[in-house]
C-alpha cells in the first residue's frame, strides 16, 4: 500500500507542470501532502508493531515544513479556495494522453454519463434508489460489465494482458 501510494504521489508530481495548468498542479500538491502524511502514519504503525523506535518518522509526520506546506494545502480554507476555483473553471482537469481506443472510450462514456446518466442521478442518490434498469440495460450494451473480462472469455478485455487503463478511463 505505501509504495502504491508513493508512487502515485510521484506520477502526480511528474504530471503537475506549467502545461498541465495551475489547477492541475494545487490538486497534484494536495494529493501528494495526503499521501506523505499516510506514507509516514502507516510506516508509523509498522514500526510500532514490529517494536521499533518510530521517533524520527513521528519528527517527520510532526515536522515545521510539513506542517507548513499541509496548511497552504489541505487546511479547510485552502480546500474551499481550490473547490471553488475548480468549480469556476471550464478547463478539463488532470488531462492524460490517451490512444485512440481509449479516447474513444472515455469520450463514448462522457456522452453516457451526460446524456442519461445525469438527468436521474440526483434521484437515485437522494432517495437511495436501486439502479434502474434504463441504466443497466444501456451499460450491457455498452459493454461495461465486460471490461475486466478477458475476450477468450467473452469480456472485451484482452487475453493477453492487462489493460486497467480502459477500466479507469470508463470509470
Amino acid at each position: 500500500m505505501v509504495s502504491a501510494e508513493l508512487l502515485a504521489a510521484e506520477t502526480a508530481l511528474s504530471h503537475a507542470n506549467p502545461q498541465t495548468g495551475k489547477l492541475d498542479a494545487q490538486l497534484a500538491l494536495i494529493f501528494v501532502c495526503d499521501a506523505i502524511s499516510l506514507i509516514l502514519s502507516k510506516l508509523e504503525g509498522v514500526f510500532l508493531d514490529l517494536g521499533q523506535d518510530s521517533k524520527n518518522i513521528h519528527d517527520m509526520l510532526c515536522s515545521k515544513d510539513l506542517m507548513q506546506l499541509r496548511k497552504a494545502c489541505t487546511s479547510s480554507a485552502a480546500l474551499a479556495a481550490i473547490g471553488r476555483e475548480v468549480t469556476a473553471s471550464h478547463v478539463n482537469i488532470g488531462q492524460v494522453d490517451l490512444d485512440e481506443a481509449h479516447c474513444v472510450a472515455r469520450d463514448s462514456f462522457r456522452r453516457f454519463a451526460a446524456d442519461v446518466v445525469a438527468p436521474i442521478s440526483q434521484e437515485i442518490h437522494r432517495h437511495d434508489l436501486t439502479v434502474p434498469e434504463a441504466l443497466l440495460q444501456p451499460m450491457r450494451e455498452m459493454g461495461v460489465f465486460g471490461l475486466s473480462i478477458p475476450e477468450h472469455y467473452g469480456g472485451s478485455a484482452p487475453s493477453d494482458r492487462e489493460d486497467t487503463l480502459v477500466m479507469i478511463v470508463v470509470t
